[in-house]
């Protein structure tokens, strides 16, 4: 059967098909998931498999994908032919109602337990690191960790060193540099829009911690005379 036999059968071949499907992170198949299109000519749901029909006149559309409990998707694709036309996969992630950080895990959302940062100073360099107070960490798998952020504040990763310590500062040039390049940026999800995600993390120690114009988020100022500056964070374990 040639492709436009083939879009006779779904559209008649008076319009064109998109065909697609809808997976979770994991890559799971989501039925159920209703695909709309802008300008709204065309719609389609999920079956079982994850797979979707839309049926469409020929032109240039914007594929949303949205299902309860999820963030929507969006894809723009353009056809001219009367054929079966098809769509790169759509991924939804899970919207877990709240604020972030969140991480995401085959078996659900799990929110890290917070973790207090400190700076310490020195002559000529400073270091944000773990307090000695710092509960227990959160424990993942390692292969299957994303990390959420439905906030849409900004958040950075970092590697922690055997000091419990992220980032090194050193004065330079009439400036505070970079002393040791463990800064780890989240990646942006494919739906973009406030949402963000890590990349597949190594075994290790990290520190989530939210980011304010290029340095750490305060959350306890003091006064300039002290030495330490209290900071909110995450720590993370993947094993």
């Amino acid at each position: 059967m040639n492709r436009c036999v083939l879009a006779l059968a779904l559209t008649g071949c008076s319009e064109l098909a998109f065909e697609g499907t809808v997976i979770d992170p994991f890559g799971a198949a989501l039925p159920g998931v209703l695909v709309t299109s802008e300008p709204g000519r065309c719609a389609g749901t999920t079956n079982a498999q994850g797979i979707y029909y839309a049926r469409c006149k020929p032109g240039r559309y914007t594929l949303t994908a949205t299902l309860n409990g999820h963030f929507p998707h969006s894809v723009d694709v353009r056809q001219s032919e009367r054929v079966l036309h098809p769509v790169d996969p759509l991924t939804l992630f899970p919207d877990p109602g709240e604020p972030g950080p969140w991480l995401l895990l085959e078996d659900g959302l799990r929110r890290p337990d917070p973790a207090p940062v400190e700076r310490r100073d020195a002559p000529r360099e400073r270091r944000y690191c773990l307090t000695s107070d710092a509960p227990t960490t959160t424990v993942v798998p390692a292969g299957e960790t994303l990390l959420l952020d439905p906030s849409g504040s900004e958040y950075r990763l970092f590697e922690l060193d055997d000091q419990d310590c992220a980032r090194h500062e050193a004065w330079r040039a009439g400036e505070w540099r970079v002393a040791s390049e463990s800064v780890m940026e989240l990646n942006s999800a494919p739906l973009g829009s406030g949402l963000r995600h890590a990349p597949e993390l190594a075994v290790g120690d990290y520190l989530l911690a939210p980011w304010d114009s290029a340095r750490f988020a305060v959350v306890s100022p003091t006064a300039p005379a002290e030495q330490t500056k209290r900071y909110a964070g995450f720590r993370i374990t993947v094993e």
